[in-house]
């Protein structure tokens, strides 16, 4: 995992609830069922299961890790897609698809109440912390980019 990762997931609110990091790879059942998808027909999700380097695992038993650029997101079924493009951009989808089906309104009344934070304030303090690392946080989504990455080099 390269330096920048690991200083965001050191910091523990970032993990938590930006990120929504429930538990580490390395070390999880995750990784140790990973070889089960290197014998799939499915040419595709072979070469995403040996090439991936994952990294963590949210609260809903979602696995995310990078490939090149590409944020791959495995669902607790083991169906592989592209999520977004930079790791740092992943709380923008995330909060994205939160909006969607209302659930961060209900994650500001609730948990993070409880627990006195403002999500607001910690994701601007998360922007800033990603721009010491001279990372722009942005709506990254090449999804054509990833396509043809996948068959220049799936064969």
């Amino acid at each position: 995992m390269n330096n920048i990762i690991t200083e965001i997931l050191k910091r523990n609110d970032f993990a938590k609830y930006i990120f929504d990091c429930s538990e580490m790879y390395k070390g999880s059942n995750y990784e140790k069922d990973m070889p089960n998808f290197y014998d799939w027909e499915d040419k595709v999700t072979v070469f995403l299961s040996k090439n991936t380097e994952w990294i963590y695992i949210d609260d809903e038993g979602n696995l995310y890790g990078l490939i090149k650029d590409f944020v791959i997101k495995s669902d607790s079924e083991g169906q592989f897609e592209y999520f977004c493009t930079g790791f740092q951009n992943i709380p923008l989808f995330r909060f994205d698809e939160l909006d969607r089906i209302h659930m961060l309104q209900e994650m500001k009344e609730h948990w993070l109440k409880d627990e006195n934070i403002n999500l607001d304030n910690l994701l601007e303090e998360y922007k800033e912390f990603c721009k010491t690392f001279n990372l722009e946080i942005s709506i990254s989504y090449s999804e054509t980019e990833f396509k043809k990455f996948i068959d220049e080099n799936v064969k």
